[in-house]
């Protein structure tokens, strides 16, 4: 007996599905999105939540911003002064400026495709530098400390503090 299931993707659910299947069969997993404490994140959230963080933080940026924005958040994650979540790091107040979950790309759109990209290249490897912070270029907050800079690219500037 063969039972046929029609499924419409979108061009954002394919993305996402075609993530979370790599992810999830490559090993990479537990490497990207457990904590220190070992505890396993809901992946699909997490990577939906890391590429709309990008979006809202770096788009517009070269891949090499976007993928520097995802991998501060990711060094938080695995931190222990931070939660130990995308969703938890997300979430604490005044700590990314650009993020309004009731803005959202348009499926389909090149720069969001860019971003979940950049999403799951973070999850996959480790980036160069290790920084847990980030600002635009010209926005002098207050933790700011050029001692602790470890890298500029494009219109942000990446700390390790």
């Amino acid at each position: 007996m063969h039972i046929r299931i029609h499924v419409r993707f979108s061009p954002k659910l394919l993305v996402r599905t075609l993530v979370l299947a790599t992810v999830l069969s490559s090993g990479a997993a537990h490497f990207a999105l457990s904590s220190p404490g070992g505890e396993m994140l809901n992946q699909a959230r997490s990577i939906d939540l890391l590429s709309l963080a990008v979006w809202h933080e770096a788009r517009g940026e070269s891949a090499e911003g976007k993928r520097l924005v995802a991998s501060a958040i990711l060094e938080r994650v695995r931190d222990e002064r931070w939660p130990d979540t995308v969703e938890g790091v997300l979430a604490q107040s005044s700590q990314f400026f650009g993020l309004d979950f009731s803005r959202k790309p348009e499926d389909g759109a090149a720069d969001w495709a860019e971003c979940m990209d950049a999403a799951w290249q973070a999850l996959t490897t480790r980036p160069s530098v290790a920084a847990n912070h980030f600002h635009a270029v010209g926005v002098h907050p207050s933790w700011h400390d050029p001692t602790k800079v470890v890298k500029r690219v494009g219109g942000h500037v990446f700390l390790r503090l």
